[in-house]
């Protein structure tokens, strides 16, 4: 701790047994009461707490204000310092110095003085701001909680509604703490980005909107939620979306400067996927994270792969089978017969044959399974649907497996196969 760190946690201990809090429409309470509100965790109470309003002696408001204002000199200019939590999780990104002293005293009497110095010592000197990105997931089935050491932790949501609240983002609809969601599968990822403080006037890292945003993979790509689904649901073989995603700002929250830097509710996701119950392995969750930077990576995937993993992500996780073969042709077609010409469904058998299989009686096989999905998805298309039985459920099942093949295969290579070299033997 830094000589001003112990000069302000000094007059922290000495005020905060001294003061009080009043929270509009609700009264004053001293720091005791306001410690134990926040502990309990419930939703509104964390609001609550974050607009307490601390009430002190004149003179030790002023000693805490010097304090601050020579520790954050760097970020502060008229009376304004830059709000680096805001920046990332939405809100003013400028607030005042006495709402950080406001901010400051708050947190002592949730953290303690002693935590609560450590803290602005830290970001005083620059420290990036730590967080967490969380989401539930919908299709991900969990036997016990799973960490991992890039900072991933997969948890499974309490079974009793006042327990689960604790888990899901501020400010979301109750229904997310419905018996819908208890026992659901959480991820949350370890994140870092720009300063906790900074000059209003250089506002680059406001008015870029978190551009240094990383986690222990690398870069956040901004559609973080939707590359991690579908990173996984390669890995494990299944659909997977998210159903509400948020951040959470653990280090930020007690201070309340801005009520979304505790917890900030992005929205919801896509369709529900089809239950699966075998649950996801430490293995799968490993392939995720080697396939998760080549989906991110700038520039992106070839235009055609990156069309046959959203399919095959959507045939998996559509309801009818209808859906499921459409989507599974249109993944075929970009991974083997998108250049022109006719015979798309020979040729995209053929190619799909020689570029999986391993000898002459696994190509036939091979070559046999997508073109019957391919005219299973015809028949549908035209009108002709068959009922569905085992043979079209196998058919359907095994041509998927074999697209998530070839896409896996794919990704492996650093360009597209060369099909006429392939059909003729030379792979």
């Amino acid at each position: 701790m830094s000589k001003l760190g112990e000069d302000l946690n000094a007059v922290l201990k000495k005020v905060i047994p001294l003061a009080t809090f009043e929270i509009r429409r609700f009264g004053a309470y001293n720091a005791s009461e306001i410690r134990e509100i926040y502990l309990q965790r419930h939703p509104t109470d964390i609001f609550r707490i974050g607009t307490a309003r601390p009430v002190l002696d004149i003179e030790d408001r002023s000693e805490i204000e010097r304090v601050l204002r020579i520790m954050l000199a760097s970020c502060i200019e008229d009376d304004r310092i830059g709000n680096g939590f805001a920046v990332v999780a939405g809100g003013l990104v400028e607030t005042s110095v006495q709402n950080l002293v406001d901010g400051v005293v708050r947190a002592a009497a949730v953290l303690g003085a002693e935590e609560t110095t450590r803290r602005v010592d830290r970001w005083a000197s620059g420290e990036r701001i730590q967080y967490q990105m969380c989401a539930l997931l919908d299709g991900l089935s969990l036997e016990h909680p799973v960490e991992v050491d890039e900072g991933i932790r997969l948890d499974i949501l309490p079974a009793s509604s006042p327990a689960v609240f604790a888990h899901l983002p501020l400010g979301a609809d109750l229904d997310l703490a419905s018996s819908s969601v208890m026992g659901e599968s959480k991820v949350s990822i370890d994140c870092n980005d720009g300063p906790a403080f900074f000059l209003p006037s250089e506002r680059t890292f406001a008015a870029n909107g978190s551009v240094h945003r990383s986690w222990a993979v690398g870069p956040v790509p901004a559609d973080f939620w939707g590359v991690f689904c579908k990173s996984l649901s390669l890995a494990s073989n299944r659909y997977l979306d998210w159903v509400v995603q948020w951040a959470e700002f653990a280090e930020g929250e007690p201070f309340g400067w801005n009520v979304l830097s505790g917890r900030s509710s992005q929205g919801m996701g896509g369709q529900h996927a089809i239950s699966i119950t075998q649950p996801v392995s430490r293995a799968e969750i490993d392939h995720a994270l080697e396939i998760f930077p080549k989906l991110s990576a700038e520039g992106g995937l070839d235009r055609r792969l990156s069309l046959a993993i959203d399919r095959w992500v959507t045939s998996k996780g559509r309801r009818s089978f209808a859906d499921q073969i459409i989507d599974l042709r249109v993944g075929l077609e970009a991974l083997f017969g998108f250049d022109g010409g006719g015979e798309i469904a020979y040729r995209m058998a053929t190619r799909g044959a020689w570029y999986l299989g391993s000898d002459t009686k696994d190509r036939k096989s091979i070559y046999d399974t997508l073109k019957d999905a391919y005219n299973e998805a015809s028949n549908v298309i035209h009108g002709r649907p068959e009922r569905k039985n085992q043979r079209l459920t196998a058919i359907l099942a095994h041509g998927q497996d074999l697209c998530r093949m070839a896409i896996l295969k794919r990704m492996e290579s650093p360009c597209a196969p060369d099909w006429d070299d392939i059909t003729m033997g030379a792979q």
